[in-house]
């Protein structure tokens, strides 16, 4: 194995979101969630379900070279 990496997921945590997708894709999904109400009320019923599970969701890396 050449390397590995564990952490936190930041499930639609804004400061991650744009790190990774940009701000211009944020900047249309934040439109498209603040105009269109049934949107909203599914990414706020995740961000909720995401922040009540946080401390059990997490991530593994790992990056091996086959032989």
């Amino acid at each position: 194995m050449q390397q590995h990496h564990i952490g936190a997921m930041n499930l639609l945590n804004l400061r991650q979101m744009v790190r990774d997708e940009g701000a211009i894709v944020i900047g249309r999904i934040l439109w498209n969630v603040l105009t269109q109400p049934p949107l909203r009320k599914r990414v706020l019923a995740m961000r909720r379900v995401f922040q009540q599970y946080q401390q059990d969701l997490g991530y593994i890396v790992l990056c091996a070279i086959a032989d």
